[in-house]
C-alpha cells in the first residue's frame, strides 16, 4: 500500500477512461480545475494526511489532487486552489504546462505567515520542479492582506487579487499538466525578508518602525550619534505619530537663546544634532501637546515598532523628505552635497505620508549666521517655497510642525 493510501486517500484522476465519454478532457488542455483545500500546517511534505477533496463540478477533471488537512493558520477556513495550464508550442508538437495557480479564501489568521505550495506526481514523494528549472517551493508571504514573494526569487511573479487571494504565474513553466497529480499548501512562520523585517528596502516601502522609506543609498552614508555608523535608509514616521490626526505644531525649537554647537545640515547628521540638543535641554517626560517643552524633545521621545531612535531631521534630511513627498529625484546620492527641493502639491503625500499643506517643518540644524535661528522647510505647498529659517528660541514663540525620522 502506498503512503497516500495509508494516509486514508488515494486520488488518481489522470485516466480519462474513468470519465463518461462526453466529459473526457480534450487533448489540448485549457484552464485547470479548481480544488478546495484546508491549509496544511506542520507536517512532512511527503505525507498526505487527509482526504476531504472537492473538485470543480464542470465535468472536466484535468488534475487529480488529494487534500491535506491539519491545524494551521487557516483554521476551519477552506482555501480554493485553482491551477491553470498553458500550451507551449514547439516544432513537431508542444507541451501543456502547469503555468499558474490562484489561491483564494485566505483568512486574516494567516497574516504574517508564509504559505508554501508544492506539486507532486502520482508516484514520487519528491516535489516537482515548477519554475526556474529546478525550483519546487512556491513561498508566498501574507503581508497583512498583500501577498509577496522574496525579491531574490526569480522565475515567477505574483499578483494580489484581493486581501484574501493571489495569483502566482511561472515565467517559464517546468512541469507538464499531465504530471501534476497533487497540490499541497502549508503555512509556516515567516521566513521571507522584506523591508519591515530586515530585508532590502526601496523608496515607499513600509519600514521596520512602521513608517515609510524616503531615502535609500545602498552604498551607505555616515550616521549615528558620532557619525561613526553607516546607514542605508531614512524611514519617516506616519503623520499620526503624535497620536493626533496630523503632525503637531510645536514651539519652541529649544528652550532658550543658547546655541548648541556642532549641528550639521548633512544627510545622516540628524541623530547627532538631536543628541546634542537633547543633552543640553533634555526632560524626563514628554507628551506631545502637554509636557513636551520643545520640539526636539517631542521627536526624541517618540517610539514606534519597538524603535526609540527617532529624531527631527537635519536640514538636508528634511529636503530629502520634501523630494520624496513631491516625487522629485534627489540631486545627488552623495549625502554631503546639499539637497534642494521645490515643494508642490505633492505626489507621494497622501495617507500615512501626508503633510500639513502650506506649513513649515522644523529641522535640527541651526542657522550658521545666527544661532538663535534654525532651518525649516515647506514640504507641501502651492507657493513653490523652499527652505526658510525661523527663530528657534522660546522668546519668539515660533510654531513649526514636526515629523520624526530614523536611519538604519
Amino acid at each position: 500500500m502506498s503512503e497516500y493510501e495509508e494516509a486514508g486517500y488515494y486520488a488518481d484522476y489522470s485516466d480519462d477512461e474513468l470519465l463518461p465519454e462526453h466529459t473526457r478532457r480534450p487533448k489540448t488542455l485549457g484552464v485547470l480545475a479548481g480544488v478546495v483545500l484546508l491549509l496544511a500546517g506542520s507536517f512532512f511534505l511527503k505525507t498526505t494526511l487527509a482526504a476531504n477533496i472537492s473538485l470543480n463540478s464542470n465535468g472536466v477533471v484535468q488534475f487529480g489532487q488529494g487534500q491535506t488537512a491539519t491545524t494551521a493558520c487557516s483554521g476551519s477556513n477552506n482555501l480554493t486552489v485553482t491551477p491553470q495550464s498553458s500550451f507551449t508550442n514547439a516544432s513537431g508538437g508542444g507541451t501543456q504546462n502547469f503555468s499558474s495557480v490562484v489561491v483564494s479564501g485566505v483568512p486574516v489568521s494567516c497574516y504574517g505567515k508564509d504559505l508554501i505550495l508544492n506539486a507532486y506526481d502520482a508516484s514520487s514523494n519528491s516535489a516537482l520542479p515548477l519554475f526556474a528549472s529546478t525550483a519546487t517551493d512556491i513561498v508566498v508571504l501574507d503581508n497583512n492582506g498583500t501577498f509577496v514573494i522574496s525579491s531574490t526569487v526569480t522565475g515567477l511573479t505574483i499578483v494580489t487579487n484581493s486581501t484574501t487571494s493571489f495569483t502566482v504565474t511561472f515565467t517559464s513553466p517546468v512541469a507538464s499538466s499531465a504530471s501534476v497529480y497533487k497540490l499541497t499548501v502549508q503555512s509556516v512562520e515567516n521566513r521571507i525578508l522584506f523591508c519591515s523585517n530586515g530585508g532590502t528596502c526601496s523608496l515607499g516601502d513600509k519600514g521596520p518602525g512602521g513608517g515609510t522609506i524616503v531615502f535609500a543609498v545602498f552604498a551607505g552614508f555616515p550616521c549615528g550619534a558620532n557619525m561613526a555608523s553607516t546607514c542605508h535608509y531614512i524611514e519617516m514616521a506616519p503623520h499620526t505619530w503624535s497620536g493626533l490626526s496630523q503632525d503637531p505644531s510645536i514651539t519652541p525649537w529649544s528652550p532658550n537663546n543658547n546655541s548648541v554647537a556642532g549641528t550639521s545640515p548633512n544627510v545622516g547628521a540628524g541623530y547627532a544634532n538631536n543628541a546634542l540638543i537633547y543633552a543640553a535641554y533634555g526632560s524626563t517626560a514628554c507628551i506631545v501637546g502637554s509636557t513636551c517643552t520643545y520640539a526636539i524633545q517631542a521627536a526624541v521621545n517618540y517610539s514606534n515598532g519597538g524603535y526609540k531612535d527617532w529624531f527631527i531631521p537635519s536640514q538636508y534630511e528634511l529636503r530629502v523628505m520634501c523630494n520624496y513627498a513631491n516625487g522629485n529625484s534627489e540631486t545627488s546620492t552623495n549625502t554631503d552635497v546639499a539637497q534642494t527641493c521645490t515643494s508642490r502639491a505633492g505626489s507621494n503625500a497622501p495617507g500615512a505620508d501626508s503633510f500639513v499643506s502650506n506649513a513649515v517643518y522644523w529641522s535640527s540644524t541651526q542657522s550658521t549666521t545666527n544661532t538663535i535661528y534654525a532651518y525649516d522647510q515647506y514640504l507641501i505647498t502651492t507657493t513653490g517655497t523652499g527652505s526658510d529659517v525661523k527663530n528657534n528660541s522660546n522668546n519668539s514663540a515660533q510654531w513649526n510642525f514636526v515629523r520624526p525620522i530614523r536611519e538604519f
